[in-house]
């Protein structure tokens, strides 16, 4: 980590466990950017990011050089082979055949890429090369040596897949030695040989044909090809093992003896579907190679069979590769990018065309145009060349500008399309070859700039250098079997129009020499230009070229569709393992592997620089997010390398986000998730997030779908408040890869033994809220859910934890969970009141409890009333009121919800009469709701533009409701940390809020006791009913007059049973207050506010068991009964309310008044029973009774306890 940064701005810190004691300084370090080091590599990967940094800048040198001269002979082979296949294959009278040769090994050279790609990231760089050079040496060694054209086709295989192997490791290797802004360029040097060897490969095979014999070249190149390749990899064996010696290579021991290995490598490398597909493609593409030479043509059994049977073996591969392997050969999860996937389509899409086309260009000049072997050479190399530099100036484009998909989209694509429609025209019997030439040059700057910006595309799109060689080998795959495809459509053309042409065309006395014509390059240049046999056969060879022409071109369309689907990526900046390092000129003791990089603040460079995969990255963009917050910023980093993470933020800062991105990202990492079609199971499980309450896990498990569209991972909640079984049945139907929820389920699902849950797999624990879980008393529940998780031994895992405060429990659990080198990350100054300084926060002193809801009432009006008159200055009114009880929440919700404008008595509001209020929507969320319950009025509280939440502290923690403009908390909080969070729900990302508290007379001397050292409230009168005198009568402003008849109207429609259990909730509640009122004033503030505020002439009874202990039997002015009769009656300016709180929807006007009499007391005979129990368990703090209900939800919550629920 490097070192602090002076300009003091928001640090991240790296601390040891002793540094989270809150008595002592953190020092501070700077954000060096994000960076992905290779923790979740494979070995071969870490040993080539370890070996890159022990290069010293000569021996990078070095290393190029000898690239530059291994391209060098392999352009020359190329290009021979090129120039000789015709005449191989005419010495065997099989001239026809020329492409059929390459279908084979074009099909398995490319499926096998994607095995090399793993022996690389595997076994490592040097042994994967090695591999090559030894596959390409013998099947040099065998195409000297063969004597039929199957002989060589099967050299070809081998010589193929070698060659293919050695170019493919060199551009991984240029992979991993250079940034990718500059490996474009640096790509194209490497390859600039070619404008060399294209000179060179004519008069060679000219050479050899008129001398010794192709024989002799080949065997030429099979010395020649191991003496250069071996070179480079001895340096990087070299150094590998200085790597190793300054200890920069990670150790690894897989404890496995021979057998096991073998087992474990052919499933990794996927054997048997590399087989399939393998033999399914070429089986199915070879029949179209092969018909014209059976005597039944497409009737043949030969034919037939190898169709049917390739088909048969590619549904096999199907079938295989989505309910069988147990790895899958091909990364699917990254043809899900659209970038990948459309690399790879531009690339099947070059190579389609380009053998379309080329495929008997060479012969074409020889017969039809006169020209040499050597200046038909030429001719055909002048592709390479125009290429090569066109390639280079792209490359160089590309470094400077960053983009490549306009270039490819408006240039190279285009360009391909106008020679190749140019040479349909031009590339007949009487064409020129200039022009010929000119439409070569035209298809070769194009194809140039294809290829660079393909290589490019896909390596930018891939997530991490992980993932390197894996994307050189997809678009290779794809190349290879698109070249197999053009391949075979070459022939095909051929098969089905040359010979019916030559037949046609040939004079008579020719006819019987057709098959040597037909078969024999020799032979049809022996015939002298213009002969009439020569003319026969550049007519024939004209018409089959027109028709090769025409699907060459036709073939772009598709290529187009395949840039589109590409990402605008700007390649500038992006970081992956690369290069030398400057220590190590300096001496050995210097070398160090540090990551770094410029600082990100936008989602978008993540996916550019290779950090996120792209799909996350374009879900978070739907959800129209796009710059990171600090706690991201800082945080992101750090989670992705694997490091266990304690990150303390403020409220509102984007912590789900901050967690949820590195661990997504992780899994798409992991082959055993990503690379598999068969669904998951419940024991996929690779991330648990434990959350507090219902609504965070719910509301992070909406987060973490919608950052996972795409992905095929699988989200699944597990939460309180719903039947287990739905859960699991959910879980064993579609599988989890990531699991949130709360502790109390989560256990239950985790210690049912029939129920599949099982955390074997997992990599990933995240702790979210921390603190609130700690202090809910679910230490005991997390320590049980660690229980079922794998020994890190055997199974490393990460664990994550984010809070808003960090006190000492949080300490504790940090120093018992955590590994001892974990990294704490804050945004905030540890000497900072962690509350968002910006937020106004208001204080109002009351004559007594029964000025609350008017003075909610008359803040909500004015509020509501700004916004209408300068919308642009004041947000919707959206606001949070908090009270300490469910009861009161319940009651106040009520009384909200029934206000009527004054005027309308008795008469219910109409069905599409407006609220008073309106547009603001009111609902209310605690603990004693249902599920359902919950659930809805979160997200219409969510969705709302201007609404009242009447919450307990359930919606206090973690909750993101956006746009909040007021927090009002009524009473003096049970915590510090309570108001921090409740406070915390307004101003949220930036926007703006206030908060307001409403306290009882003498509460300020408490608050500024308890809380006022880190919390300062601005005293506040602005409102008109903070200040009223609600026991006496007294004239009032028309907008208060108003106010107070709302509030009357809706304290007239509320039930009696629920002002009577908000009633005994309070004196409980103002008992344990932190105030340490004097017990006869709680029951004088209580008795008021149900005269006055209620309205009620008689008030609500209590056992004498309830009031012995509460501790109030020795004062007065309480209702004690213990046969109680709660009907009661209304005090309010006159008006009664016996017949609204005793109303019944089932009897809405009261004309079965005796029977619902009955029914009223039958109900307050029931709330009477447990009435003991809910004083009892009220007197609890919420820490206790949350406590208890996490062991004993259900019998609790059979009882009746009020505040039992709250928070699970």
């Amino acid at each position: 980590m490097a070192t602090a940064d002076e300009a003091g701005t928001k640090t991240q810190l790296s601390l040891t466990n002793s540094d989270l004691d809150p008595s002592k300084d953190s020092s501070q370090n700077d954000q060096n950017g994000i960076y992905l080091t290779g923790e979740d590599a494979q070995s071969g990967v870490r040993d080539i990011e370890a070996t890159t940094v022990a290069w010293t800048r000569g021996a990078l040198v070095f290393a190029y050089i000898i690239i530059w001269l291994t391209y060098f002979v392999e352009g020359m082979l190329s290009g021979t082979t090129a120039a000789l296949t015709p005449y191989v294959t005419s010495a065997f009278a099989e001239h026809s055949l020329t492409p059929t040769v390459g279908v084979l090994s074009s099909v398995i050279g490319g499926v096998t890429n994607l095995t090399l790609a793993k022996v690389l990231d595997i076994f490592g760089r040097p042994q994967g090369y090695l591999f090559t050079i030894i596959l390409a040496t013998v099947g040099l060694a065998m195409m000297a040596g063969c004597n039929n054209v199957e002989a060589y086709a099967a050299a070809q295989v081998f010589y193929t897949v070698g060659n293919n192997g050695i170019q493919y490791s060199l551009s991984v290797f240029v992979a991993d030695t250079s940034t990718l802004q500059n490996r474009g360029l640096m790509q194209a040097i490497v390859t600039s040989p070619n404008l060399i060897t294209c000179w060179l490969a004519g008069p060679i095979s000219s050479g050899f044909l008129k001398g010794p014999g192709w024989r002799w070249a080949y065997g030429m190149f099979a010395i020649l090809v191991p003496a250069v390749t071996l070179i480079l990899d001895g340096l990087l064996v070299q150094n590998y093992l200085k790597a190793k010696k300054l200890g920069l290579v990670p150790k690894s021991d897989s404890n496995r003896d021979l057998l096991q290995s073998l087992v474990y490598y052919l499933r990794q490398f996927d054997a048997i579907g590399i087989l399939l597909l393998s033999a399914g493609v070429a089986l199915f593409l070879l029949p179209f190679n092969l018909y014209a030479l059976q005597a039944k043509g497409w009737s043949s059994p030969l034919v037939i069979s190898m169709l049917v049977v390739g088909i048969v073996l590619i549904i096999a591969f199907v079938i295989w590769e989505r309910f069988v392997a147990p790895i899958t050969f091909i990364p699917y999860s990254l043809l899900l990018d659209r970038t990948v996937f459309g690399a790879c389509i531009l690339s099947a899409t070059l190579f389609i065309s380009y053998f379309c086309w080329s495929s008997f260009f060479g012969s074409f000049l020889q017969v039809v145009n006169g020209l040499s072997v050597e200046d038909a050479s030429y001719v055909v190399q002048t592709y390479t060349v125009c290429a090569v530099i066109c390639s280079i100036a792209v490359g160089a484009l590309i470094h400077y500008t960053g983009h490549f998909k306009p270039i490819c989209l408006n240039v190279g694509i285009p360009l391909s399309i106008l020679g190749l429609g140019l040479m349909i025209y031009f590339r007949t019997p009487t064409g020129y070859v200039g022009y010929i030439i000119m439409c070569q040059i035209f298809i070769s700057v194009g194809s140039g700039i294809i290829t660079i910006c393909d290589e490019i595309a896909i390596l930018a799109a891939a997530a991490s250098h992980q993932n390197v060689a894996v994307c050189l080998a997809i678009v290779g795959m794809f190349g290879n079997i698109g070249g197999a495809i053009g391949l075979t459509v070459a022939s095909a053309i051929w098969q089905g129009v040359f010979p019916k042409k030559l037949e046609q065309y040939l004079p008579a006395q020719d006819l019987p020499n057709f098959l040597m014509i037909y078969g024999d390059l020799s032979t049809q240049l022996s015939y002298p230009i213009g002969s009439d046999t020569r003319l026969a056969i550049q007519h024939a060879y004209g018409d089959a070229q027109e028709m090769m022409l025409i699907a060459g071109t036709a073939i772009w369309v598709v290529g187009a569709v395949g840039v589109l689907l590409w990402r605008d990526i700007n390649v500038i900046g992006i970081k992956q393992a690369k290069g030398h390092s400057k220590a190590a000129e300096e001496g050995e003791d210097g070398v160090t592997a540090t990551g770094g990089g410029s600082e990100i603040t936008r989602f978008s460079e993540l996916a550019e620089k290779g950090i996120i995969d792209g799909r996350v990255i374009e879900n978070l963009a739907r959800m129209k997010i796009h710059t990171m917050t600090d706690v991201q910023r800082m945080t992101i980093n750090e989670c992705l390398d694997g490091s266990d993470v304690i990150g303390q933020a403020k409220t509102g800062t984007g912590k789900t986000l901050a967690f949820l991105i590195p661990i997504i990202q992780r899994m798409m990492l992991d082959p055993d998730v990503t690379s598999r079609w068969e669904r998951p199971t419940a024991e996929d499980i690779r991330a648990v997030i434990i959350s507090p309450t219902r609504e965070l896990a719910e509301q992070i498990a909406v987060e973490a779908e919608k950052v996972t569209a795409g992905t095929r991972l699988v989200v699944q909640t597990a939460v309180g408040g719903t039947q287990k079984s739905f859960h699991l049945r959910k879980m064993q139907r579609q599988g989890c890869h990531l699991l949130i929820g709360t502790p109390g389920r989560i256990t239950d699902l985790l210690a049912d033994p029939q129920s599949g849950v099982k955390l074997d797999r997992l990599s990933t624990f995240v702790l979210d809220e921390a603190d609130r879980l700690l202090d809910i008393g679910f230490a005991p529940a997390i320590e049980e859910i660690q229980s079922y998780m794998p020994p890190r031994e055997v199974r490393d895992r990460q664990t994550l934890m984010f809070s808003a405060t960090v006190p000492r429990s949080v300490v504790s659990l940090v120093k018992a969970t955590l590994k001892p080198d974990f990294k704490f990350v804050r945004t905030i100054d540890p000497d900072e009141a962690p509350v968002h300084e910006r937020i106004p926060q208001k204080m109002a002193i009351l004559p007594g409890l029964q000025n609350q809801i008017p003075a909610i009432v008359e803040l909500a009006t004015r509020a509501i009333e700004a916004h209408k008159q300068d919308p642009e200055n004041n947000m919707p009114f959206k606001a949070i009121v908090f009270a300490n009880s469910q009861s009161e929440v319940a009651l106040l919700k009520s009384v909200l919800q029934n206000m009527r404008e004054p005027g309308q008595g008795n008469k219910k509001r109409g069905l599409f009469e407006p609220h008073p209020l309106s547009p603001c929507q009111v609902y209310e969320l605690y603990g004693r709701l249902t599920q359902r319950e919950r659930n809805a009025n979160t997200e219409g509280f969510r969705k709302a533009k201007s609404a009242i939440l009447c919450s307990s502290d359930v919606a206090a923690r973690g909750m993101d409701f956006p746009n909040v403009s007021h927090v009002i908390q009524l009473g003096i909080p049970r915590g510090h940390d309570d108001y921090i969070h409740r406070i915390g729900r307004t101003g949220r990302a930036g926007k703006a809020g206030e908060g307001w508290m409403f306290l009882n007379k003498g509460d300020d001397r408490v608050w500024e006791r308890e809380f006022g050292r880190d919390i300062k409230l601005s005293p506040d009168n602005s409102l008109y009913t903070t200040s009223l005198d609600m026991t006496q009568g007294q004239q009032l402003p028309a907008n208060i007059a108003r106010v107070m008849a709302l509030v009357e109207s809706g304290i007239r429609a509320t039930r009696y049973d629920m002002k009577a259990d908000a009633y005994r909730s309070l004196l409980s509640a103002l008992k344990q207050s932190s105030a340490k009122y004097r017990d006869q004033d709680i029951i004088d503030m209580v008795n008021m506010l149900a005269r006055y505020g209620w309205g009620l002439e008689k008030l609500p009874t209590l056992t004498s068991r309830a009031v012995e202990k509460l501790g109030l039997r020795r004062s007065e002015g309480l209702e004690i009964s213990d046969t109680p009769s709660d009907q009661g009656g209304d005090r309010r300016g006159g008006f009664r309310s016996g017949r609204q709180d005793s109303y019944d929807k089932r009897d809405p006007f009261g004309m079965e008044k005796e029977a619902d009499t009955v029914a009223v007391t039958e109900r307050e005979e029931v709330t009477v029973a447990v009435t003991e129990k809910e004083v009892v368990m009220a007197v609890a703090t919420e820490r206790e009774a949350v406590s208890v209900a996490a062991g004993g939800e259900k019998a609790l919550t059979a009882a009746g306890v009020d505040g039992v629920a709250t928070g699970i």
